[in-house]
């Protein structure tokens, strides 16, 4: 468990991952796969690719100590978490079920399911553990104030806290010692404890086992005590015959040699497991933990390191972006003098002053920006070839990174047209357009007809497209299977190539055994960043020159300036919702639903104390005819909980990159463990738990003014606190075909129309998750209950 190790780990899946891509790509690339068998097989080992090089991250990244290197090793994880979800996806849509069974895949890599089980990252509690213990210590704080009542609540108007203890005190010694009854001051130390109904069949379970058990030991010790009766009573009246000495000699000799004969034979068997343990042809059952509790103290050990690794970094940071603020000036006046240059002589080579980019412009690689209006399209095509290639020691990381450019940055990255090619591309544009045109044609103003006409035959165009494209879509899947195109291939390709140009050639074991963080990295990224930001400033200042210098030669030449244009009025946005606790603070939102039991305190449960074994024989059922959709169980609802609920839910990138999965029910028998799956989804994501059930929400907000602020609240606590679990313990009942009468006073139906509007209203950027669990899911209307709850997943028994 050494840098090395680790080191040697990462290099091995960052090469792995290399490979992967290459072949997933591929695999997107293709535009029909008519054999669905081999569609299947290449998406299956996609899957357990990508399963097992995040296995791997994940341990490297909760044990390297070197900041920087975790950084990237975060990444790359969660771009390999994304896609993993994507793949799933792609065989949750070929095989039509959330439940699938890659054994054919696995029997070729000669692998089992346990090697590819997908391992929860473990920064998803860590980051988290602060937060999540915060947040239960603020829960118990605020029941404990709810408990215990103020000193001024018995205090009658007027008195204070010591006169009402005053008082207090001489009614006592009012009262006589030998009063019957207890004092009404000393707290009950015996309450009765109401039991549900779980509860009370534990306890009559344990009770009837205590009442067989009794019997048993009781029917035993009569048995001896009338044997021993029996042996007296024949000794007394004489009636006792002892057995002769010779059958006692007998009977002793047979008892030695077959007790003789078990003795050999156990002792040999011993000796040959020894022997078979040594030279490894056994495994044995038991084995000592002192090994593994010797891996975990030197991982926690680890840890430790990684930690004051973080505090040494951040302090670092702190040093240096100091030292970057210093030039701030000097960087300034770079910029501008560079960009004053460049007007200057785009000036004097055109006679006109040249355009600005807009910051928000961001170009593709290998394309040209700045051409005159009505340029041909052929010139320009040929012109693009001539774009050359962004310095890597601009960007830091080969290509372009989209969003890490625009404004004078286009300019410099030499994606913005130079004079000559600009006094070529306005001759083409010229020539192009014709002498004869009007230049002073106005066009013709619509009436609201026929604007309406013009908007219709736009939307009846999206329409037919839509169909059109619908009907190709179908037209290949008849053919065979389709891969679903992606858009993360490319941003990690570029992560990829991003670690290889900062680690391939980065030996630092030998010279740097702390796993110190490197200072180049942070101040080339920094002032990067830094420049990005004051080239902002710039950029605004040199569009303002530009307009006063265009005022100024308008002037000269006589013409007039674009400020003596009536200014345009700015379309006026749509209002929004109003906010009705707008006034309020988060604090006094979260102590209202904690005093009603809306958020919970989490139970520290770990999905990998849900023990079970994956089904050996589904893989063939599933290929069977008669027999294609076997019945799921414990391992595979454990593995769709990971990929549905815990993987998306802990990870802002993931959530935003996998597929959106908004809620989920888990349908299944009364205490088949549904509970403990909801309590490992909170824990292991370090989630923040809203119960919404029927049961607990119960005359608790009532009336429609009650729902709103219950849904308001919840929403927007569930946004602040994020990421958040949403629970329904009885997922079916909001959607009740018949409410029972026994359930009638706690209004399960309250949510049936405000739940399918919050579920909707989840997007990617909000972590947040509906979690519901069904006893009885038939018993909900199908339509309402997907709508709200999709996917479902059934426990068995």
């Amino acid at each position: 468990m050494s840098d090395r190790r680790y080191e040697r780990i990462w290099r091995e899946a960052e090469k792995e991952l290399v490979q992967v891509v290459k072949d997933d790509k591929e695999y997107v690339d293709e535009d029909v796969i008519e054999d669905r068998q081999r569609a299947y097989r290449d998406a299956s080992l996609n899957y357990i690719r990508y399963s097992m090089c995040a296995n791997k991250l994940n341990i490297c990244l909760d044990q390297m100590v070197h900041v920087d290197k975790r950084a990237t090793i975060r990444t790359l994880l969660e771009a390999t978490l994304s896609r993993l979800l994507q793949v799933k996806r792609e065989l949750v849509n070929q095989d039509v079920s959330d439940f699938n069974y890659i054994d054919g895949a696995l029997v070729d890599l000669k692998l089992t399911p346990y090697d590819v089980e997908i391992q929860v990252p473990r920064f998803y509690r860590r980051e988290r553990a602060a937060k999540i213990q915060q947040v239960n210590t603020d829960i118990d704080r605020i029941l404990e104030e709810l408990a215990t009542p103020s000193p001024t609540e018995d205090a009658e108007e007027g008195e204070t806290p010591k006169e009402v203890d005053d008082k207090d005190e001489g009614k006592e010694k009012e009262e006589p010692m030998n009063k019957p009854g207890p004092n009404p001051k000393w707290p009950s130390l015996f309450k009765k404890v109401e039991l549900t109904e779980s509860e009370k069949i534990f306890k009559a379970t344990i009770l009837l086992i205590q009442r067989h058990e009794r019997a048993r030991v009781a029917r035993l010790n009569t048995h001896k005590l009338k044997e021993k009766q029996r042996i007296q009573h024949e000794i007394a009246w004489q009636i006792f015959k002892p057995i002769p000495e010779d059958v006692q000699e007998r009977s002793v000799i047979l008892i030695q040699r077959f007790w003789r004969g078990y003795a050999l034979r156990h002792k040999q068997l011993h000796h040959l497991t020894e022997g078979r343990l040594l030279m490894g042809e056994l495994t044995p059952s038991w084995r000592p933990h002192d090994e593994e509790d010797y891996a975990r103290e030197v991982e926690e050990e680890r840890y430790l390191k990684t930690l004051a690794a973080d505090e040494e970094h951040a302090r670092d940071m702190v040093v240096l972006k100091e030292k970057v603020l210093r030039g701030d000036q000097d960087v300034k006046d770079a910029i501008a003098d560079h960009l004053r240059w460049y007007i200057e002589d785009w000036y004097r080579k055109i006679g006109e002053l040249p355009e600005f980019p807009e910051p928000t412009l961001v170009p593709e690689p290998e394309e040209l920006l700045g051409f005159p209006k009505d340029t041909p399209s052929e010139f320009i095509k040929r012109l693009e070839t001539k774009v050359t290639a962004v310095p890597t020691s601009k960007i830091l990381v080969p290509g372009l990174p989209p969003g890490m450019i625009g404004g004078s940055a286009i300019i410099v990255a030499n994606f913005w047209i130079a004079p000559a090619l600009y006094e070529l591309a306005h001759t083409a544009a010229r020539l192009a357009k014709g002498k004869g045109g009007n230049k002073n044609q106005k066009k013709e103003k619509l009436n609201k007809q026929q604007l309406k006409e013009l908007k219709e035959e736009e939307k009846e165009k999206k329409r037919l497209q839509k169909e059109a494209e619908q009907k190709e879509l179908e037209e290949k899947l008849k053919r065979g299977a389709v891969p679903t195109p992606t858009d993360l291939l490319e941003p990690f390709d570029r992560h990829l190539i991003e670690s290889s140009f900062k680690w391939k050639d980065y030996e630092d074991l030998e010279w740097n055994p702390t796993q110190r963080h490197r200072q180049d990295l942070p101040h080339i990224s920094m002032t990067h960043e830094r420049h990005l930001e004051l080239r902002e400033v710039v950029d605004e200042l040199m569009r303002l020159e530009i307009e006063k210098l265009q005022a100024a030669l308008d002037r000269d030449r006589g013409k007039k300036t674009k400020g003596d244009k009536k200014k345009k009025k700015r379309p006026r946005g749509k209002k929004g919702k109003k906010d009705p606790t707008a006034d309020r603070t988060t604090e006094s939102l979260f102590k209202e639903l904690v005093e009603n039991g809306i958020i919970k305190k989490t139970q520290d449960v770990s999905i990998d104390t849900f023990f079970c074994q994956p089904s050996w024989n589904s893989y063939d059922l599933r290929r069977d005819p008669w027999w294609q959709n076997p019945p799921p169980n414990l391992w595979d609802v454990k593995q769709v909980v990971k990929e549905y609920c815990i993987l998306p839910l802990g990870s802002a990138t993931v959530h935003r990159s996998a597929p959106l999965v908004r809620s989920v029910l888990l349908a299944g028998y009364p205490d088949c463990g549904k509970r403990t799956l909801v309590d490992a989804v909170v824990a292991e994501t370090g989630s923040v738990l809203f119960d919404l059930s029927p049961t607990n929400t119960a005359g608790k907000y009532p009336g429609k003014k009650g729902l709103n602020m219950l849904v308001h609240l919840v929403t927007k606590m569930s946004r602040i606190l994020q990421p958040s679990v949403i629970f329904l313990d009885g997922g079916e009942k909001p959607f009740y075909k018949k409410v029972p009468k026994t359930e009638k006073d706690d209004n399960p139906k309250l949510l049936k129309k405000q739940l399918p509007k919050m579920v909707k209203a989840v997007t990617p950027d909000d972590q947040v998750l509906f979690l519901a669990t069904a006893e009885n899911p038939w018993m909900g209307q199908a339509n309402s209950l997907i709508r709200a709850s999709r996917p479902l997943t059934g426990i068995p028994s």
